[in-house]
């Protein structure tokens, strides 16, 4: 797994997933959403509300991305899977 530093503005590209950091009417503080494409410093990126084009300050990199691999304890089976 690799690990991305959370505020490094380069590592949010295409793909990454990001925490909204702002504050919104729409999208609350801590939302995690998808980046989907890279415009200089901003970005857009797709949350569960609705979609935004924001600098990519607003935002801090998931401690998860693509292809991490996650383990679940909840209820009496352990788990481990793809995120």
């Amino acid at each position: 797994m690799t690990q991305l530093d959370s505020d490094d503005v380069e590592n949010i590209k295409e793909g990454t997933y990001v925490y909204w950091m702002d504050e919104s009417d729409d999208i609350p503080r801590g939302s995690l959403g998808e980046v989907t494409g890279v415009d200089g410093e901003e970005r857009s990126v797709k949350f569960a509300e609705k979609a935004i084009f924001v600098k990519a300050t607003k935002l801090n990199v998931s401690d998860f991305q693509k292809d991490s691999f996650v383990h679940s304890t909840r209820g009496s089976d352990d788990l481990m899977g793809s995120w």
